[in-house]
């Protein structure tokens, strides 16, 4: 596919042209953060609106005082 990086280190990174989607990584300027469970060192940055994850993660992390513009 023409215009795919898949970026690996700090978490994982697809681009794909000017959308760049980011899998648990720290705090970055991304298009849509996913967080794949309510590990904390999954969890950096809640503050993204664009933050995509189950509602049993969101669940946990509101239970454990993880607060972002998502819950």
């Amino acid at each position: 596919m023409s215009g795919l990086r898949i970026l690996r280190g700090n978490g994982l990174t697809l681009e794909i042209k000017d959308l760049r989607l980011v899998f648990d990584t720290k705090p970055m300027d991304s298009s849509i953060q996913f967080i794949s469970h309510a590990h904390l060192d999954h969890v950096y940055s809640l503050s993204l609106k664009s933050a995509v994850m189950s509602e049993e993660t969101a669940s946990i992390l509101k239970a454990i005082g993880r607060r972002g513009e998502w819950a």
